[in-house]
């Protein structure tokens, strides 16, 4: 965890308007680092740790814009 200057500790967040939360806990005793960002109109996500720490990378599946459900 790193603090922000821009709001007190712990009260960062992003927030999704009738959309789904994302809620992350670090189960690891190593502090992880999560880049997001768009890359024309795809969404990015790059999470950095140590070395010691081993995963599995999971595959998620793409949703087509004409099956999302209404805003």
């Amino acid at each position: 965890m790193r603090e922000v200057s821009y709001v007190p500790p712990k009260r960062d967040a992003t927030v999704s308007w009738n959309g789904p939360d994302l809620i992350f806990k670090n189960e690891y005793n190593q502090p992880i680092l999560i880049l997001a960002k768009m890359l024309e109109n795809k969404l990015k996500i790059e999470i950095y740790s140590s070395d010691v720490i081993t995963y599995t990378p999971k595959q998620v599946p793409y949703l087509p814009y004409e099956q999302r459900p209404p805003k």
